[in-house]
């Protein structure tokens, strides 16, 4: 499979009930076309995604860290990449394509929907495809520094 990327994509392309619910809920918080920033994230308003969530440190234009994973992802790739650099802990071996998406919702400051296929384990005999969504938050409202995001896997 090819990977297919949605800039700024609309809720027809989602693919998934968690995903359209974080794009919608996260829309729901913008305010005068400034961005939410970490700390407007309620979880209890998320309780159905929390294992699907993730937060994504910027700690410069092409670096990145996890700050937190959710069991759902941690379960379908077999680790907790927590405190990992992100560029590092990517498995699927096509990181130059996906650090375009990274790059994209820091720059432009709006959604990226990902779809691909990848091989996570070198003993894997099938890919693991899955959606993945990545959404801009700034502290001050203009300058991204985090990515909050969602993944879901086709089983």
């Amino acid at each position: 499979m090819d990977t297919q990327v949605f800039r700024d994509p609309d809720d027809k392309v989602m693919g998934s009930a968690v995903l359209l619910q974080l794009l919608r809920y996260w829309r729901g918080l913008l305010r005068d076309g400034r961005l939410p920033s970490r700390t407007d994230l309620a979880p209890s308003d998320m309780i159905p995604l929390l294992p699907w969530l993730m937060l994504i440190d910027v700690l410069a234009a092409d670096t990145y860290r996890y700050r937190l994973v959710g069991t759902g992802i941690v379960g379908h790739v077999g680790f907790d990449a927590t405190g990992m650099n992100v560029a590092s802990a990517y498995k699927g071996g096509n990181w130059s394509e996906i650090a375009k998406d990274y790059a994209y919702v820091l720059q432009q400051r709006k959604p990226c929907l990902t779809i691909t296929s990848v091989f996570l384990n070198p003993n894997d005999i099938l890919p693991v495809t899955y959606r993945r969504l990545l959404l801009p938050l700034a502290r001050d409202g203009v300058n991204t520094d985090m990515f909050v995001g969602a993944i879901q896997f086709a089983d």
